[in-house]
């Protein structure tokens, strides 16, 4: 960061790179400068949590989260984390003709369709991030499903758009590689 005045020149140097360092925060603000003749006077715009906190509310976070409880359930675990970062009137549309498409909305429906997600593929359901970035304020990531049913592997790429509100994912909308093949796994 730099502040030169307002007839002040700049001209490009050569800088050695940084160190590298690892910075541990639990979250970010910006601040506006506000310049008088008795000095700055800084005033906060945005504060943002960052994932470093244990329960932080910014959209990554939220999803990595739910993921995170996704896969102990999918695992034989319970269902009570998903719940945890769902809200109450969360919706999720899956398109499609398979019996998991449709438009799912509450909590109790959004846990059925995951739960049916998980017997359909005999508990062996594995989802793999590729990544995930925040785009227009919705979370964008690149997931692939894997799992065995009837006894051979099934694979699928999708991309899921989340969005989060108050710290819960309120909507989801997944978005498959190959609709018909996609279509043809969960049939």
């Amino acid at each position: 960061m730099a502040r030169i005045g307002r007839d002040g020149a700049v001209r490009a140097t050569e800088l050695p790179a940084p160190p590298s360092v690892d910075v541990r925060c639990s979250r970010v603000t910006l601040y506006r400068s506000r310049l008088s003749p008795s000095g700055a006077r800084y005033e906060p715009l945005s504060v943002v949590e960052l994932g470093s906190a244990p329960e932080a509310a910014d959209p990554l976070s939220v999803v990595r989260r739910f993921y995170a409880e996704q896969a102990g359930a999918y695992a034989g675990g319970g269902f009570e984390g998903v719940a945890g970062v769902l809200s109450e009137d969360v919706v999720w549309h899956v398109p499609g003709a398979s019996p998991i498409a449709g438009e799912h909305r509450g909590v109790q429906a959004v846990l059925a369709y995951m739960d049916a997600r998980r017997r359909i593929m005999d508990n062996s359901f594995r989802v793999s991030v590729h990544g995930a970035a925040l785009i227009a304020g919705r979370v964008v990531q690149l997931a692939g499903g894997q799992a065995v049913r009837d006894g051979r592997e099934v694979t699928w790429e999708t991309v899921g758009v989340f969005r989060v509100a108050g710290g819960r994912i309120a909507e989801c909308w997944l978005v498959p590689f190959d609709q018909a093949e996609f279509d043809r796994i969960w049939s």
